[in-house]
């Protein structure tokens, strides 16, 4: 009997001294054991992780190795066709984080399947999770039960999408959260974050083009913090910030509410700049056809604009340099027009003059199309072109070569030729959204070598989004201007570091409006943000309006003179409303999100309440609270704020800043803030 528990031991202490034991900080440990399973161990408790092929199971037994800075486990797969390949996953200590990259090595013919990263989550009825999800914008800052759910990054398909490729759990009870965070960095193509009402997250990276001795790395760090949903994106603002920063900081001086307008003459600046007007994104639509929005024509030269979305007019490059003229004249900014996957509304492809010059090509669409961007027309599986873009227009690949330098030449003749512009505003990427569009997100007539579509080569729609923001950036802030984009339901952080801004269209569905809110409204972190406004009706009809744009710091059009398709001033008691809450949405003009642990709440919940750094101090939206009355706010963990010079709350319909009580115990800031309508704006100095 003693032998026998000898050997148990012996065997035990054998065991355990096969398992790799890896810290990262004081906060979390990797341990795996010689059978290759992962446990992450921090404040949470004990987390398996692992990562799987879809359809594919293990040849062989893992291999274990580790050093004093790594710990690696390798696993060898074989698919249902006999393809053999592997994963290899490395933990590392990093700044504040367990980095975990995967490495999938795979040989035989190309082929593809989803490559799923799983956590699990101990005790996940005492947990709450979070992520930048899509949704309204009340609900986008509370933590909710662990539930059977998906997100599709970057889509909002009624059924969930997400900004931001991040998983937070929460432990409230013991002040304690981990964030799972995946590179921006990484080359995604398609991919979803799932939940079970047990406690497990996993991440899914679909459609990778394996075989042939391809490899494909995706880098993740897990991230321990305080019980609040800041935690984690504060670690990505620090580690990721040329995703989250404006390439050109001047941006900021133009932050405010905008419009979509042709008009500039007959316009009264004075009252739009009270209810927080700054930005016109030009509508005048001077373009002789969509797609060609400069001519190759002389200073003095004019021409007929295309007719198809307003009256057609004469053009000149005097008129559209006399338009940011006036804008600047009365203290405000302009952008012009410019779109990247489109060309010609109603377009046909015949006949084609041969004969034509091609310094002449410009003036026939048909010809220009046909004799030069062959080569860049989006194609479906069939070969077939899409003419499905807006108002049933050529779409074409803007990281295709003749399309790519068509649009580049036509960047820089803006700057020759429009230079009192301030920037561009780039209209959304129809074929970006199948459900929005019946397009194809893939052009199979292209082939981006990174992904493999239903068994054939393509181009991801977010890798052509991506390379003609980065080749118009790169353009554009040299030059000091600006580059704003309007995302139109495709929400995905990795696209956009070349962005300084969003004016974003946002698709509107009857049973989830707001998805702009929420995505623009997480892009724009510490950028700009306009939310479109269709109508008045679309204030008049919604107690919200004002109280969800200001929470999440995102600026609504304003009523101008000849908007297209977008809110007039059409209504009086709309046009008071927007005077009243001018002074609000003006005070948010260079926003950037207070991340800092527990930094801002409402005491009882009694109202919704964010924090956000300002030019001149902070200032924080207090919304959906009672109509009138007091609640308590505390602030903590912000350094200089208990030292503000004087705290205030702007009202609307209040002509003068009200008092704000405000009482320093251990740390914490505790306000009275006295509400109007169930909204107040909170306002410190330096």
């Amino acid at each position: 009997m003693k032998r026998c528990i000898v050997i148990v031991c012996l065997m035990a202490a054998m065991a355990a001294q096969r398992q790799a034991t890896l810290f990262a900080g004081d906060r979390l440990t990797v341990v795996v054991n010689h059978g290759g399973k992962v446990q992450v161990r921090g404040p949470l408790g004990d987390w398996p992780a692992e990562t799987r092929l879809e359809g594919y199971t293990p040849d062989g037994a893992p291999e274990v190795n580790s050093t004093a800075a790594a710990v690696q486990v390798l696993r060898r797969l074989k698919g249902p066709a006999g393809q053999a390949c592997s994963i290899m996953e490395t933990f590392t200590p990093a700044p504040a984080s367990l980095r975990w990259v995967i490495q999938v090595d795979s040989h035989g013919e190309f082929w593809t399947t989803p490559i799923v990263a799983r956590v699990k989550l101990p005790s996940p009825t005492a947990r709450r999770f979070w992520t930048a999800w899509l949704s309204d914008a009340k609900d986008l800052l509370s933590p909710r039960a662990f539930t059977r759910a998906c997100w599709r990054y970057g889509q909002c398909n009624g059924r969930g999408g997400m900004v931001i490729p991040i998983a937070t759990a929460v432990a409230e009870d013991h002040d304690a959260a981990m964030s799972w965070v995946v590179s921006p960095q990484n080359k995604i193509l398609d991919a979803q974050l799932s939940t079970t009402a047990d406690g497990e997250m996993a991440f899914s990276f679909e459609e990778h083009r394996l075989g042939k001795g391809r490899q494909v790395r995706l880098a993740m760090d897990l991230v321990p913090h305080e019980a609040d949903w800041r935690g984690g994106l504060r670690w990505m603002v620090n580690r990721y910030a040329e995703y989250f920063d404006p390439p050109n900081p001047k941006v900021q001086e133009m932050a405010g509410c905008g419009c979509y307008s042709g008009e500039y003459r007959d316009v009264d600046y004075q009252k739009l700049k009270r209810m927080g007007f700054s930005l016109r994104w030009e509508a005048a639509f001077d373009w002789p056809h969509y797609g060609i929005y400069v001519p190759p024509v002389g200073d003095q030269q004019t021409w007929t604009s295309e007719g198809f979305y307003s009256k057609s007019h004469q053009a000149s490059f005097t008129l559209m340099n006399d338009r940011p003229r006036q804008m600047h004249a009365h203290g405000t900014w302009h952008l012009n027009y410019f779109g990247c996957s489109e060309f010609t509304p109603n377009i046909k492809l015949s006949p084609v003059n041969y004969a034509l010059p091609e310094k002449d090509l410009w003036k026939d669409p048909t010809s220009f199309a046909v004799r030069k961007m062959n080569d860049s027309m989006w194609r479906d599986p069939q070969g077939h072109l899409s003419c499905g873009g807006g108002d049933n227009s050529l779409v074409l690949d803007p990281a295709s070569p003749s399309w790519r330098a068509h649009l580049i030449d036509q960047a820089r003749r803006y700057l020759q030729k429009v230079p009192d512009s301030d920037g561009l505003a780039i209209d959304r990427m129809w074929w970006s959204y199948p459900v929005v569009t019946k397009l194809q997100r893939i052009n199979y007539g292209a082939d981006d070598d990174l992904g493999w579509y239903g068994g054939r080569p393509g181009r991801h729609f977010c890798l052509a989004v991506r390379s003609i923001l980065d080749d118009l950036g790169a353009i554009m802030h040299p030059r000091g201007k600006v580059v704003f984009y309007n995302p139109f339901t495709t929400y995905r952080l990795d696209c956009y570091p070349q962005v300084d801004g969003f004016f974003d269209e946002d698709w509107h569905q009857p049973d989830q409006p707001g998805y702009g809110h929420a995505g623009s409204g997480l892009l724009a972190l510490r950028k700009p943000a306009i939310i479109w406004t269709y109508s008045s009706d679309a204030v008049r009809n919604d107690a919200d309006f004002f109280p969800r744009h200001l929470l999440l710091g995102v600026h609504p059009m304003v009523p101008f003179p000849a908007n297209d398709h977008s809110i007039r001033p059409d209504n009086p008691a709309v046009d008071a409303a927007y005077l009243d809450y001018g002074p609000l949405l003006a005070a948010m003009r260079g926003k950037k999100w207070v991340l800092a642990p527990h930094c801002i709440e409402v005491e009882g919940a009694k109202a919704k309440a964010n924090l956000f750094e300002v030019p001149v101090g902070w200032v924080a939206p207090v919304v959906f609270g009672p109509q009138e009355g007091l609640v308590k706010v505390l602030v903590r963990n912000v350094a200089g704020i208990s030292d503000a010079r004087k705290i205030e709350a702007l009202q609307p319909g209040v002509e003068r800043p009200q008092p704000v009580t405000a009482v320093l115990k251990d740390g914490v800031l505790a306000l009275q803030v006295p509400l109007k309508r169930g909204c107040a704006m909170l306002r410190w100095e330096r």
